[in-house]
């Protein structure tokens, strides 16, 4: 997940409702200073209006973003269990009684 150093509180939701799904959730691109994959995505607008935006990324590969990624190299088994993940958290998100907040972290250069 990227994007969750700025809202501990959506990524302690997620990390309740994943003891049921068992993903490996990873956050290193929330450490990347060489690559900008946060500020590179679609969710970064909003960030940029303190507004909580998480990009669940499943990572990079070979093929990704060329003609050669195609869908026999999606791991179905590992989307239905993040889809599962989403759909879970945002349930869990909608019985809240505050929305998860946003948090400005300073990086270290």
């Amino acid at each position: 997940m990227i994007g969750t150093v700025n809202s501990p509180d959506y990524r302690a939701v997620v990390e309740q409702q994943d003891e049921s799904v068992g993903l490996h959730l990873n956050y290193k691109w929330d450490d990347d200073a060489a690559l900008n994959v946060f500020q590179r995505s679609d969710q970064f607008p909003f960030a940029l209006h303190d507004v909580p935006a998480v990009w669940w990324f499943t990572g990079f590969h070979p093929d990704y973003h060329q003609p050669t990624d195609t869908v026999e190299k999606i791991n179905f088994v590992k989307m239905e269990k993040i889809l599962r993940l989403a759909y879970l958290s945002g349930w869990a998100f909608g019985d809240e009684p505050t929305p998860p907040r946003f948090v400005a972290v300073m990086k270290k250069k």
